[in-house]
């Protein structure tokens, strides 16, 4: 086995990775910067489970390297590799040796050498001196090459030096280097040892974030903000998070108006939506969910015609609500009602809801996670929601449970923790509107909702500023 060849070279990721770094140049911050090298690379055709991220500071001048690429087995190959200095990216070259293979960018050293636990920081136990060695590498069934390299950055230029390398394959006596020359075994041994001898290795370890950890998230530009420390810093830009301080009862009031807008609500904007689209999810609560003021009439049924999205049209049974009491429920929600909604729903001041033929939705549990001030009224949500199952069901058990949907997890009861096995269907974002009457009694209204994202404080802004243009 001499040097296996990797993986075939990817069009894909030359394409994302060896551009022009010109639209990068300019920019100040090199979380942001590094963010969308990244974005790129996971979206590339060369990205995948095996493919590993890394940041290091490499010339300890403050700011990281980021580099990536792949590592397992016999595939060990860079694919990119960035610095950051006075305010731009530059792209690292390589020089020297290392057992890497196939680098679109021209790596001889691999990402092996890069990974946590093979890459540290050491310290001259004279001198002081700090040195990077990495270990770098490939194996398989038929043999394998591992060597440590001196890892060295001066300016854009990364540089190598080989320490010692082992080669064996099956069949073939074992080859041993110690800084390029062949080496007898008890040569290498005693060479390795004196020179890790004068050495003291440091805590100083890379910050990583494997393909498997980005393929398994709820969401990738999380993961990438955790490895970039930027969710910190969104956090910190947003201010106090003030639900770990507000009464149980308040937390479970917002966790039950949440509760009006099922996983399958994946996104609301109110300076842009239908009046449709209010009537349809207030619909679907009252049909399939069993949710809000409506769910518990029984009105008489009704045949009507229904339209199909596919056009198909077909009698069906619908249940008719007076469209006070509906606009009301709306109006609860979102703060206004509807203007004119279609046909299809409204006719001679009654809204139709069809029939739910195909059973019942399952209600989650909005587990609050955040709660931000934005000003005038605004609050700013962020919330995993959890379908809750049970291995056998058993109604009255569940019934036992209590309003456990609308109850932050951490003030459940033993019974119910250990009744309820909790899957997470992802986490959203909210911003609501608080509103009081003149009884002092406190409401929610949603403003804007979205599964999957997380908002920075400019986005924020940015938002806000928007609602008022649109008056709303």
């Amino acid at each position: 086995m001499k040097k296996a060849t990797g993986a075939v070279l990817f069009l894909g990721l030359l394409l994302n990775l060896l551009i022009p770094l010109e639209a990068s140049a300019q920019a100040a911050n090199w979380k942001q910067t590094y963010k969308k090298y990244i974005l790129d690379y996971i979206q590339s055709d060369g990205f995948n489970q095996d493919s590993v991220i890394t940041l290091i500071d490499l010339d300890r001048d403050g700011v990281p390297e980021l580099i990536g690429g792949e590592d397992y087995r016999i595939i060990n190959r860079i694919d990119f590799a960035y610095t950051f200095k006075k305010g731009q990216s530059l792209r690292l070259t390589h020089q020297g040796p290392g057992i890497g293979e196939e680098s679109p960018i021209g790596f001889r050293i691999g990402m092996h050498a890069f990974t946590k636990g093979n890459l540290n920081l050491y310290k001259d136990k004279k001198s002081g001196k700090l040195q990077f060695v990495g270990t770098d590498g490939v194996g398989g069934i038929a043999g394998s090459d591992v060597g440590d390299y001196v890892i060295q950055l001066t300016g854009t230029v990364l540089k190598t030096y080989e320490i010692s390398r082992h080669y064996t394959e099956e069949g073939v006596k074992d080859e041993y280097t110690f800084k390029g020359n062949k080496v007898t075994k008890s040569a290498y041994d005693a060479k390795r040892k004196s020179y890790y001898a004068s050495l003291a290795k440091t805590s100083v370890q890379p910050a990583v974030l494997s393909g498997s950890d980005i393929l398994n998230s709820d969401n990738a530009e999380d993961a990438i903000d955790r490895l970039l420390g930027l969710e910190n810093e969104r956090k910190a830009e947003l201010g106090k998070n003030l639900y770990p301080q507000m009464p149980l009862e308040d937390k479970k009031a917002l966790m039950r108006f949440l509760g009006n807008f099922p996983a399958e609500v994946e996104q609301f904007d109110i300076t842009h939506y239908t009046d449709d689209q209010l009537v349809g999810l207030v619909s679907n609560n009252t049909m399939k969910y069993g949710i809000g003021p409506l769910a518990d009439r029984d009105p008489e049924p009704v045949t009507r015609p229904r339209t199909f999205e596919d056009g198909s049209t077909a009698d069906w049974t619908y249940y008719g609500y007076p469209e006070k009491d509906v606009n009301d429920y709306i109006q609860s929600l979102f703060g206004v009602v509807p203007k004119q909604a279609s046909p299809a729903y409204l006719e001679n001041g009654t809204y139709y809801f069809p029939d739910w033929a195909a059973g019942g939705g399952s209600l989650d549990v909005p587990e609050l996670e955040g709660v931000y001030a934005l000003g005038n009224g605004l609050y700013y949500l962020e919330l995993t929601r959890y379908a809750p199952e049970m291995d056998e069901w058993d109604y009255d058990k569940w019934v036992s449970f209590g309003d456990f949907q609308h109850t932050p997890i951490e003030n459940w009861s033993a019974q119910t923790k250990a009744g309820l096995t909790l899957t997470k269907e992802g986490f959203w974002h909210a911003i609501v509107r608080k509103t009081q009457d003149d009884s002092g009694s406190v409401s929610w209204h949603l403003v804007e909702y979205r599964k999957n994202k997380k908002m920075t404080k400019a986005e924020l802004d940015e938002y806000v500023r928007k609602l008022q243009a649109s008056g709303m």
